[in-house]
């Protein structure tokens, strides 16, 4: 018998009113059923407060105001819904359904069209579970009992905002050199204020404002908010300009190409960029505001906390921080908001480990199985892995979980984990797919590693073998450089059932080392840089019993002369001194390597000599190259004009750059 909805939705609809809560019903039953339920909502909250309904996934429910796919959530940043619709039966994407709850006003409600998760996978069991505790409603079944919902209030009084206004301004109208520090949860209003400081600070001055983070849809509430209050401004893709002032989305790598004039910068969603490249733009740019979400969805490494604030702290005694602890978009203590964070991990906390020693190691595999039945050493696991790294997310809980590839190690010391591996098995691919990935007609999904390895390395070995290509390692804070990393790579390179074991990451010179010391060769740097990391990606294998290592690494020695004065030219020198090291060039002669030493003594042009003076340096054994200065190997290696040498390392001009190249020879002849 089917039941009578209207009386409980209306009774739902009024206790959501009176408590400015938000919560969730999942309808389950046949789709024409769940619409009709879905189109009466809609009814009953638009007749109450005008309520814009949006839809994610599925077919378009009547009454919709707004409908993207399961995968587009992001398009809700920054717009407001009194009702959400999640249609599961397309797919779930966990990163943008987490986008698309965050639109949902105070008084507000997620319906969930359920699909059929009964033969599942760790992820789809997951989700399961934690459906199960909003409100389930059935075609079918009994009318559920309500949730008890507290009073929350939500303030109509955004003190912490203009408080947060104010201080942004500041940066810009106080002292250079003192950076702020925003933070906040979602829904707290940190995008808004950016927007709103930006339009007053354009309205007052003629300046140019740079506006970054890792994706440009994550800055268009800055736009949006920045437009409404700007009379007769002009708005294009990603720049809004007003008078002689502008206000520009620059994407992280671009900001500090060195190319990029900003009276100063927005850093929005700065967790989610690596803290290294987060350092140089504090030393690039006198006037800079750092805001990130604390606990989000975007990617929320915690090194952001842990590392950057306290670095940036000591470079810059001025900094300053404001954080926004009041919802905006909702009230305190929201019902929805808590679900959310328990369901997707969003505010775990590494424990602290104080007595622990990182001796006492016991290193064992985990299967998705056993994070199911034990959620406390899964949300152990994965806040070790959002502490570690700028952009583990919610859909990298759902890989976890689901993903049959995937392989979970972790070191426990005390039965507490305090260090995790997150890697994944590729390769064994038969002979038919080898020969069409060497086509280019077909690349199969996963096998990052053997793919990369037969296009970039014309080795096919590799696609054969069994692997294991490690994708996140994490150590908790207080045990880092402790030997607790390479113990438990160690551990995990030991197995037996796989040939050979990879590793792929934006490089960094710490990242490199790192895994140098932990026998990984690498054999390949990717031609372009990420735009959110701004690093080139470096692909990384250790093996005792694959042949084929020995000649991936010659043919990878070889690319790197000219590597190093095309794609790689821009290349932080401290690393490319790494990549020279890993060249074979022929010596010079005694008579070369004279005229090449001649350089420093005699009134002969850099022109003539600098071939013999790269060839000197590539032929230098490794205990010199490391005494090889960074604006040697930028201008002789990488090829980069005076101009930018004299630039870059602060020089008056070439006559200063010449003084500093000869200087340096001398100390290596």
């Amino acid at each position: 018998m089917m039941i009578d909805v209207d009386p409980f939705f209306q009774t739902l609809q009024h206790l959501l009113s009176s408590t400015n809560q938000r919560c969730g019903v999942v309808l389950h039953g046949e789709i024409e059923w769940k619409k009709q339920q879905a189109s009466k909502l809609i009814q009953l909250f638009s007749a109450s407060h005008s309520a814009m309904a949006f839809q994610l996934g599925g077919e378009s429910v009547d009454g919709i105001n707004q409908h993207v796919t399961h995968k587009q959530g992001s398009q809700f940043l920054g717009k407001e819904c009194s009702l959400l619709i999640c249609d599961f039966e397309d797919g779930f994407d966990a990163n943008s359904f987490n986008s698309a709850v965050g639109a949902i006003v105070a008084g507000g409600l997620l319906i969930v069209f359920a699909a059929d998760l009964d033969d599942c996978d760790g992820s789809h069991e997951w989700l399961k579970q934690h459906l199960m505790k909003l409100i389930n409603l059935s075609q079918d079944g009994k009318t559920p009992s309500l949730p008890k919902l507290a009073q929350s209030n939500r303030s109509e009084n955004y003190l912490e905002q203009r408080e947060a206004v104010q201080d942004i301004v500041r940066v810009v109208e106080g002292h250079a050199k003192r950076p702020l520090i925003l933070t906040a949860d979602r829904g707290r209003g940190k995008s808004s204020a950016l927007g709103i400081a930006a339009a007053q600070l354009m309205k007052t001055r003629t300046l140019n404002i740079a506006v970054t983070a890792p994706n440009p849809l994550s800055v268009d509430p800055v736009f949006r908010h920045a437009e409404r209050m700007l009379d007769l401004c002009v708005s294009k893709k990603n720049q809004l300009a007003f008078q002689g002032s502008r206000l520009t989305f620059i994407a992280p790598d671009e900001l500090l190409s060195g190319e990029v004039e900003a009276d100063v910068v927005f850093v929005d969603e700065a967790s989610a960029i690596p803290v290294g490249l987060l350092k140089k733009m504090a030393s690039s740019y006198n006037r800079i505001v750092f805001s990130t979400t604390i606990h989000g969805y975007e990617g929320c490494g915690r090194g952001f906390t842990l590392k950057f604030v306290k670095w940036l702290r000591n470079f810059r005694s001025g900094t300053r921080q404001s954080q926004l602890m009041q919802p905006i978009r909702w009230g305190e203590n929201d019902w929805l908001e808590s679900w959310q964070y328990g369901a997707f991990l969003l505010d775990v906390e590494p424990v602290s480990l104080s007595a622990l020693q990182s001796q006492q190691l016991d290193i064992r595999a985990i299967s998705s199985q056993e994070f199911l039945q034990k959620p406390s050493l899964l949300r152990a696991c994965f806040a070790l892995l959002v502490n570690a790294h700028y952009q583990t997310s919610p859909n990298d809980l759902m890989t976890l979980l689901g993903d049959t590839s995937i392989r979970v190690f972790a070191a426990f010391s005390k039965e507490i984990p305090v260090a995790c591996v997150l890697a994944v098995e590729e390769g064994s691919l038969s002979e038919d797919i080898i020969d069409k990935v060497e086509q280019g007609t077909r690349r199969p999904k996963g096998h990052l590693t053997p793919i990369s390895i037969i296009g970039s390395l014309g080795i096919t070995q590799a696609a054969r073998q069994k692997s294991l290509r490690i994708m996140r390692i994490a150590v908790h804070e207080e045990l880092q450089r402790m030997g607790v990393g390479s113990a438990l790579l160690e551990h995990i390179c030991s197995r037996p059932s796989y040939q050979y074991f990879s590793t792929s990451f934006g490089m960094t010179l710490e990242l490199l080392k790192f895994w140098q010391k932990n026998q990984f060769q690498l054999i390949k740097v990717g031609s372009k840089k990420d735009p959110a990391s701004g690093c080139h990606s470096a692909l990384m294998v250790t093996s005792e019993c694959s042949d084929w290592l020995e000649q991936a690494k010659a043919t990878f020695s070889h690319s790197i002369p000219y590597a190093l004065t095309s794609y790689l030219r821009l290349l932080d020198p401290s690393i490319a001194r790494e990549l020279i090291k890993l060249t074979k060039v022929k010596a010079l002669d005694t008579r070369e390597h004279q005229l090449a030493l001649s350089y420093t003594k005699i009134g002969k042009g850099y022109e003539v000599l600098a071939p013999l003076i790269n060839q000197f340096i590539y032929s230098l054994p490794i205990y010199k190259l490391d005494l090889v200065s960074e604006i040697l190997i930028a201008k002789v290696i990488q090829q980069r004009s005076f101009k930018f040498c004299a630039h870059h390392y602060r020089l008056t001009g070439r006559k200063q750059v010449e003084a500093k190249l000869k200087e340096n020879l001398n100390d290596l002849a």
